[in-house]
């Protein structure tokens, strides 16, 4: 599927312009067509056969449509421009437009003949295509003879033009596609922004809610004044997480946040991570499992705090899905060349993701597209600054489910190992 269509890359108004111009210049039919053969322009210097007559009936428009595609396919199959004669017996020229290497279109120019349609030719096209035969045979006699020579040369020039605009809307891709990348980059940025406002004045507000009613006039308060301590401890712990992945997010957005890569031991760090997502849970009955594999180097190279980042904002997701479960955690290591692929396995059981969820999570993934978060109830934060950290870390991620009793994910991430003596 085309990223772009023609007219994304070159404006109806501007080919229209072109093309009226070659055809005045050269004194030939012209019609620019898009890569299913539809033309995006109107046709100039049309013969009256053809104009009036046979891209007039349904059955001649669709033959023409067809005759253009496949003039332009054969013309990418030589190499160079494809001299053809059409359906109707009338000699055309084609020359396709590519962008990097993908067909958007063709130029299709002739209407014209080098001796005389066959009258048994003639009949049949007519009655093919409903039209008179004695008005199609009169309009056959008006179009234009030209030698072999000349229309090798006029396709020539054709293939030139065809060149140029190819030429003209690649560089008008380059163009499109930066502009999109900084509108999608503005968008997502603002969405984060909303969302992490809201996420914190929500928390403020529910703080404020359990601060208003504490009164402590027998145990139960007691016991709930506690509840309520370790939900604000909880929440606060949380806020602060987001307000720091907030500032890394807008400076990263900025282009001014760099990897701080440092030597750390993943054994030391993820305890304290660990420690954070349990508190994370609050209430809910979720138990939280870790391991570290003996195939994870003491010492590695590298920035924890992306580390950290990606496994735990998709842990934190996985939480606010369910009220109970086990979430387990394992770190692997797999050398591969120079680095040290640092493996790690999230996986939730008694949390199914639905197939429909898990194709939307991988699409955004590959596209970043924000866009699609939108058709489940996600974590939009979350998952952008998973996203965020993989990119910066050159890492991978794949989702899987069995459909029943789990959801697991796999995070891939290229560290480096440092040996001490």
């Amino acid at each position: 599927m085309l990223e772009f269509s023609l007219t994304d890359l070159i404006s109806r108004d501007t080919l229209q312009c072109i093309q009226d111009g070659f055809s005045r210049l050269t004194g030939i039919a012209i019609i620019i067509s898009d890569a299913e053969g539809n033309p995006v322009t109107r046709g100039s210097g049309f013969s009256a056969l053809c104009k009036n007559h046979i891209r007039k009936s349904p059955i001649g428009k669709k033959r023409c449509e067809r005759c253009s595609k496949e003039g332009a396919l054969l013309s990418i199959r030589r190499g160079k421009q494809a001299i053809y004669t059409c359906h109707a017996g009338i000699l055309e020229f084609s020359a396709p437009l590519v962008v990097h290497g993908e067909y958007i279109g063709s130029i299709v120019g002739g209407q014209v003949l080098t001796k005389d349609i066959p009258e048994e030719k003639q009949r049949q096209t007519a009655e093919l295509l409903k039209i008179d035969t004695a008005t199609y045979k009169k309009n056959v006699g008006l179009i234009q003879h030209m030698s072999q020579k000349q229309i090798e040369t006029l396709a020539v020039c054709t293939s030139k033009l065809a060149q140029a605009l190819s030429l003209t809307a690649e560089e008008n891709q380059e163009r499109l596609k930066k502009t999109l990348q900084t509108e999608k980059a503005a968008r997502s940025q603002a969405v984060y922004v909303t969302d992490m406002s809201e996420k914190a004045k929500s928390m403020i507000v529910a703080w404020m809610k359990l601060l208003a009613n504490v009164t402590v006039t027998s145990e139960t308060d007691i016991q709930e004044l506690k509840k309520n301590l370790t939900a604000l401890r909880s929440g606060g712990k949380d806020l602060y997480t987001k307000l720091e992945e907030f500032l890394g997010y807008t400076q990263t957005m900025n282009g001014n946040s760099d990897i701080s890569e440092s030597v750390y031991q993943l054994r030391l760090n993820v305890p304290h991570s660990i420690d954070h997502l349990q508190d994370f849970t609050g209430l809910k009955a979720i138990n939280i499992l870790y391991h570290v594999d003996e195939s994870v180097p003491e010492f590695l190279f590298g920035n924890y705090l992306v580390i950290d980042s990606i496994f735990s904002n998709m842990a934190k997701d996985c939480i606010l899905r369910t009220n109970e479960g086990t979430l387990h955690i394992d770190f692997f290591s797999q050398q591969s060349g120079y680095a040290s692929v640092l493996q790690i396995k999230l996986r939730f059981d008694a949390l199914v993701y639905s197939e429909e969820t898990m194709e939307v999570l991988q699409d955004y993934f590959d596209t970043g597209i924000a866009a699609l978060l939108e058709k489940n109830a996600m974590d939009k934060m979350g998952y952008q600054m998973v996203d965020l950290q993989l990119k910066k870390s050159h890492g991978s991620i794949e989702i899987e489910s069995d459909g029943k009793d789990f959801t697991e994910f796999t995070f891939r991430i290229p560290q480096l190992e440092v040996k001490r003596g």
